[in-house]
């Protein structure tokens, strides 16, 4: 896993903060290059805002890479769509959020409608059924 520029600070503070952390997997902080990488995930706010910069070099992208965005407005970012037309597998952050709703509201100690009712309004529901959710 390689963890692009923006994330070297918070990977350099959780490893000082847990020394005695066994990692499962190697951690690399490096360029924003998804070259070589079976799956690819913005953890940025990065595609929020029109005009914000692409947050992995889209050129360096392989047909088939599962490609997540955690961003959920818009729906469908720039990079989503750009890894798309490259043959990637895009995966939407909505569809990631309406599957993470239940677990909140009962961390919350809230009991409520969960994501069905929840997520029904916000999510559309082509989203949903092109990510497999």
């Amino acid at each position: 896993m390689t963890a692009a520029t923006r994330a070297e600070r918070l990977a350099r503070d959780i490893a000082a903060s847990y020394p005695a952390l066994t990692v499962a997997a190697a951690v690399a902080v490096g360029p924003p290059d998804p070259a070589g990488h079976d799956v690819v995930i913005n953890v940025t706010s990065l595609g929020m805002r029109p005009g914000d910069p692409l947050p992995v070099a889209v050129s360096q992208l392989a047909p088939g890479t599962l490609v997540c965005d955690i961003v959920t407005r818009p729906p469908q970012t720039r990079l989503l769509d750009e890894a798309a037309a490259r043959g990637c597998v895009p995966h939407p952050g909505l569809p990631m959020l309406a599957g993470q709703v239940d677990l909140i509201l009962d961390f919350l100690g809230l009991s409520g409608p969960g994501q069905s009712m929840i997520m029904k309004d916000l999510v559309p529901q082509r989203v949903l059924n092109r990510s497999g959710s």
